[in-house]
């Protein structure tokens, strides 16, 4: 339904070309899959439902939870995680300033703080250059900029490449509801490429391209081969500020899977 709908709207905003409209002009969902039926024949193209309805999960990153959850917070004050500990995040631990982008390999979740942080990569926007540098380094991490300044957040180009933005002083029920969140995302194929899409069509990438982009990353899971190159050449299409950033992050998940099956 999200892409009949989308394909609808696509139609009369001019995302499709005239020849994507000519050849498919209807869609037939049925058991994680959908039939897209043209004047040029039939093809089928696989949807996240498939991985819903099969369970599929990454095994070395669906046993993630509370106590092993890798959480930075980078802080040139410091943060106080240990209300975060006793609540059952034992993996948390806070770095003062920015040594090297190696530092951050090993997290799951980073929060970056926007002041006082990564002045030696960007003088002016420095905590956010640096969750930049961190996102498009490691696109499958999650990535949060917290300062007390929030209206300066609201700003600047770099926030957009990170996963949220939030206060500072936000509130540890709150924040416990975001990194479970997170961790959900981290440990669910699923959620990550209803995220991805969710991202990819609120920036105007044409349904034609995302939905094969979906087929792709389900026909990896499913045959436990990457099809990388195929969505390479999908994306291609995209036309984003982000789009690398979101791609290679899809291609991570992807290797992520076909690793902890082949190892």
């Amino acid at each position: 339904m999200i892409y009949l709908n989308q394909l609808k709207k696509d139609a009369s905003t001019g995302l499709f070309n005239r020849f994507f409209v000519l050849v498919f002009f209807i869609l037939i969902r049925s058991k994680g899959s959908v039939k897209v039926i043209g004047v040029l024949g039939t093809r089928r193209m696989l949807t996240i439902d498939y991985l819903e309805q099969n369970k599929i999960t990454i095994d070395n990153v669906s046993l993630k939870e509370r106590k092993n959850i890798k959480i930075l917070f980078v802080d040139d004050e410091g943060y106080d995680i240990e209300p975060l500990k006793k609540i059952g995040f034992l993996d948390v631990s806070k770095q003062y300033e920015y040594t090297k982008i190696d530092d951050y390999e090993k997290y799951d979740i980073i929060f970056c703080d926007i002041n006082g942080i990564g002045k030696e990569i960007d003088d002016k926007y420095q905590g956010a250059a640096l969750a930049k540098i961190i996102k498009n380094t490691y696109p499958n991490k999650v990535v949060i900029i917290f300062s007390a300044k929030q209206q300066y957040l609201d700003m600047h180009e770099f926030s957009k490449f990170a996963d949220e933005i939030i206060a500072k002083n936000i509130q540890i029920s709150d924040l416990t509801d975001l990194i479970d969140k997170y961790i959900k995302k981290l440990s669910d194929p699923v959620e990550y490429w209803k995220e991805t899409r969710r991202k990819l069509l609120s920036q105007g990438v044409s349904t034609k391209t995302v939905c094969e982009l979906e087929h792709y990353y389900v026909k990896s899971f499913k045959n436990k081969k990457g099809y990388i190159d195929d969505i390479r050449k999908v994306s291609k299409n995209i036309n984003i500020s982000d789009g690398i950033t979101i791609i290679n992050g899809v291609i991570e998940v992807i290797k992520l899977y076909i690793n902890s099956k082949n190892g």
